[in-house]
């Protein structure tokens, strides 16, 4: 809670932190071979900035300009609260546009997407299995699998964006649905051989064990260097951890490697189980 923390602390804090990234920036930006001031750039934590600010707020203050409303307005980008918490005359709107309204559409345009795809794989399944309930049972996996996408952005600290965070669960959704269809497919034939459903869904688990662990785990170690921001720079010989050009792989990368991890478990434990559930309940 920022609240607890001494103001003193808390600035001194902040600007830390802003000089480390003010760092990685001005490494990447020589990198890529632009030119500037890098060794005395404008900065707005310099406390020259900040005299010149403050002489700004008491220009405004001495000629009448600067007034406190009845409430003060905290902004945030991701809440929009500057126009909402604002005291707008009466009769005034306002609409976000630009980078807003391009966010806007590109959820709704990977929500369609989203559902699209669910939509034609849950038809396929169905098409190929003639059962309903073991397509039910694929399709549920994407959706608990999502448990593991959540699980991969808080390990790594970053939010659910709409636009990379949607591609890495749509994507996540093939490889989901891919082990399952393997492993339900040998179930089936192991059944037509004269199994019992139980020896059929052991023996399904075992044979699908090291080829759903491999794919998974290969797929995740692939993913590694996107996920801790690793950058490597073939030219200058540069390893970079955290550089600005990785940050927008990150949450892709994380959401993938996440989810797959806790697919796998659903993989080979909780889909057997649920053919097992369905076999019950037809018996029964």
């Amino acid at each position: 809670d920022k609240d607890t923390v001494p103001v003193v602390d808390f600035r001194q804090e902040c600007r830390k932190f802003a000089a480390e990234w003010v760092d990685v920036q001005r490494a990447e930006f020589k990198r890529l071979g632009i030119t500037g001031n890098w060794e005395m750039p404008y900065l707005t934590m310099d406390y020259h900035a900040e005299r010149v600010i403050a002489e700004e707020f008491m220009t405004f203050l001495m000629t009448g300009t600067l007034y406190q409303g009845s409430k003060p307005v905290m902004w945030s980008p991701v809440e929009k609260t500057a126009l909402a918490e604002a005291e707008l005359p009466d009769g005034v709107e306002f609409s976000f546009a630009g980078e807003a309204e391009d966010q806007q559409e590109s959820m709704i345009f990977l929500a369609s997407a989203f559902a699209a795809a669910i939509f034609l794989m849950f038809v396929i399944l169905v098409l190929q299995f003639n059962n309903f309930f073991q397509a039910f049972v694929v399709m549920s996996a994407i959706i608990f699998s999502i448990a593991g996408v959540l699980l991969g952005l808080i390990i790594t600290g970053r939010p659910f964006g709409v636009v990379m965070g949607g591609i890495g669960v749509i994507a996540l959704a093939g490889i989901v649905v891919n082990n399952n269809i393997v492993l339900i497919d040998t179930y089936n034939d192991l059944k037509k051989l004269g199994q019992s459903p139980l020896e059929a869904a052991l023996r399904t688990g075992a044979q699908r064990l090291r080829p759903v662990i491999l794919t998974s785990v290969t797929t995740a170690l692939g993913l590694m260097p996107m996920v801790i921001g690793l950058n490597l720079n073939f030219f200058t010989r540069e390893i970079v951890y955290g550089a600005p050009s990785t940050q927008w792989w990150t949450e892709l990368s994380s959401a993938i490697a996440g989810g797959l991890v806790v697919a796998t478990v659903l993989t080979l434990v909780v889909t057997p189980a649920m053919l097992m559930l369905g076999e019950k309940r037809r018996q029964g």
